[in-house]
């Protein structure tokens, strides 16, 4: 993917849970929502995701996108979110 496509920006509670998911494999929507706070801002957060393409949901599972993994792991180490 070219680095221009590759641009995220994502608010505090995108990172956060995007980090979760990857540091995970996979959650479930209750297991974030214990973690992460639940309602509403969750609910927004995992939106934005799927809407960018970064994670997939199956039946209240969550996980990151092969397709977009390179980017996210980009990302994540650009913030110093992983290394």
């Amino acid at each position: 993917i070219p680095e221009d496509e590759c641009e995220l920006s994502l608010d505090i509670t995108e990172s956060f849970v995007l980090t979760l998911i990857v540091s995970m494999k996979s959650l479930q929507y209750h297991d974030l929502s214990a973690i992460a706070g639940g309602g509403v801002v969750l609910d927004r957060a995992l939106f934005s995701l799927r809407r960018q393409g970064l994670i997939l949901e199956d039946d209240g599972v969550y996980r990151i996108s092969p397709a977009r993994l390179n980017c996210i792991g980009n990302y994540l180490k650009k913030t110093r979110r992983v290394w």
